[in-house]
C-alpha cells in the first residue's frame, strides 16, 4: 500500500466531488495505519484546519517516549472508538487521562464510572463538577437523576421540577413520606401535574396524602375511573353509582359501545346499557336486558329485537317480540316477503279486520305483480278470494 505514491497522484488532480472522496478515503486508511504525515497532508488538501492541527500534535506527540500508546489513543478517540481509547489508558495505568478524555466528551457518567471503580481520590469533586455542568447547562433531569442516584431526593425532586417533570417530582414525594409530608412542595408538584393533563399522576400523589376528594376529582378530570371508583368504594360509597355512570359514558363516547354496557348495569342506567347493547350488536345481552325490565319499559325495545331476529332468519322468534311489542302487522310483512303465506295469513287473523288484511294482501299481490312475480300474487289474491 503505497499511500506516498497515492499523495502524489491525487496532488495533480483538480479537487472535485470524485478526488475529495479519494482524499477522505486516503486520510482513513493512512490514519487506520498511523501514517500520520499522510493524513495530515490529505485533511490539508480537504482544507480541514482543524484536523491538520490536530495530526500535527499527534505527529509531535508520537515522538517522545509515552508517545505511541497516547496516539493510538488519540486516534481511537477521532474514530470514535472511545472504549478503545479508555481501555489503552488504563492499560498504561492513566486514569486521569481517560478520565480526562471522556470530561472532554462531555460524557461525565463515563468518567465517573472509571473514578468510582479506580476508587480516585477526587470522585467527590467529579461529581459535583458534573453537577454543575449539569446545571450550567440547563440539562435539570439529569441534574436529579445524579441527585437522585446519590441519594439527595429533596435536590432531585427540586430539580425534576425545575425541568418540568413533575411526574418524577410525584413520584419521589410519593415513595418518601418526609416530603410528602411538606405541604408547599405537594402544591407545586399538583400544580405542574394538573397543568400538564397528568391528572391520575396527581390523584396518586393526593391520595399519598389522604386528601382523598381532591384526589377523586383528579382521577375523575383524567378519566382514570378504575382508580376513582376503587377510591369511592372505600372512600365515598355514595359517589360509586355517577362514578360507574359517567365510565359507560366516557366509554360510549370512545365507540366502546361492549365495555359501556356493565358500568351502565352497574350504575342502574338500564335504558343506556340497552342502547349500548343494540349499538356493539350484543344481542343476548339486549334480550337479558330487556327481559328484565317492567313492561312499559320493555315494550318499545320489543320490535327492535324482533328487527334482529327477522334479518338473521330467525322468523318465529321475530314474530313472538313482534306480538310482545303490538306490532304483530310487521310479523305479517316479514312471513310475506319470506313467501311463507300460511303463516303471515295466520299472523294475520289475530291482529287485523277482514277489511284491512284485504288491503294488504291486495297491495302485496299488485306489489308482486308489478315485479313480474305472477305466482306469489296469485297466491295472495287467492288467499283473499279476489
Amino acid at each position: 500500500k503505497d499511500y506516498s505514491r497515492a499523495v502524489l497522484c491525487l496532488e495533480t488532480l483538480e479537487l472535485t466531488p470524485e478526488t475529495e472522496a479519494m482524499w477522505k478515503t486516503l486520510s482513513q486508511l493512512s490514519l487506520e495505519s498511523e501514517q500520520l504525515h499522510i493524513a495530515e497532508r490529505c485533511y490539508a488538501a480537504l482544507g480541514n484546519v482543524s484536523r491538520v492541527r490536530y495530526i500535527r500534535s499527534l505527529r509531535t506527540m508520537a515522538e517522545t517516549n509515552e508517545g505511541q500508546f497516547r496516539v493510538k489513543a488519540k486516534l481511537a478517540v477521532l474514530d470514535k472508538q472511545f472504549k478503545v481509547a479508555e481501555a489503552l489508558y488504563l492499560e498504561q495505568g492513566y486514569v486521569d487521562d481517560a478520565m480526562e478524555m471522556y470530561q472532554e466528551l462531555h460524557k461525565w457518567d463515563d468518567a465517573l464510572r472509571i473514578a468510582e471503580s479506580k476508587n480516585h481520590p477526587e470522585v467527590e469533586l467529579l461529581r459535583r463538577n458534573y453537577f454543575q455542568w449539569l446545571t450550567d447547562t440547563q440539562q435539570e433531569e439529569q441534574a436529579g437523576q445524579l441527585l437522585e442516584k446519590e441519594g439527595d431526593f429533596m435536590g432531585a425532586l427540586q430539580m425534576y421540577i425545575k425541568a418540568g417533570l413533575p411526574a418524577k417530582a410525584a413520584r419521589i414525594a410519593i415513595a418518601h413520606p418526609d416530603i410528602s409530608s411538606q405541604t408547599e412542595v405537594i402544591e407545586r408538584i399538583a400544580s405542574q401535574l394538573v397543568k400538564g393533563g397528568l391528572y391520575e399522576r396527581a390523584g396518586d400523589l393526593f391520595e399519598k396524602i389522604d386528601q382523598n376528594q381532591r384526589a377523586l376529582e383528579s382521577f375523575r378530570q383524567g378519566k382514570a375511573f378504575r382508580r376513582a371508583v376503587e377510591l369511592a368504594r372505600f372512600v365515598f360509597p355514595k359517589e360509586v353509582i355517577s362514578l360507574e355512570e359517567e365510565w359507560g359514558d366516557h366509554l360510549a363516547s370512545q365507540q366502546q359501545m361492549d365495555a359501556a354496557i356493565s358500568h351502565y348495569i352497574e350504575a342502574g342506567k338500564s335504558i343506556k346499557a340497552i342502547e349500548a347493547a343494540i349499538h356493539s350488536r350484543q344481542w343476548s345481552k339486549v334480550i337479558q336486558i330487556v327481559e328484565a325490565q317492567e313492561e312499559s319499559v320493555a315494550r318499545k325495545y320489543y320490535k327492535v329485537i324482533a328487527d334482529h331476529y327477522a334479518h338473521v332468519g330467525e322468523l318465529a322468534a321475530a314474530e313472538r317480540y313482534y306480538s310482545r311489542g303490538d306490532t304483530a302487522e310487521s310479523a305479517v310483512d316479514m312471513y310475506i316477503s319470506n313467501n311463507e303465506w300460511e303463516a303471515a295469513h295466520k299472523v294475520a287473523m289475530t291482529c287485523m279486520k277482514p277489511e284491512e288484511i284485504a288491503v294488504l294482501y291486495i297491495t302485496h299481490a299488485q306489489d308482486m305483480e308489478g315485479k313480474g312475480r305472477y305466482r306469489e300474487a296469485e297466491k295472495l289474491y287467492l288467499t283473499v278470494k279476489e
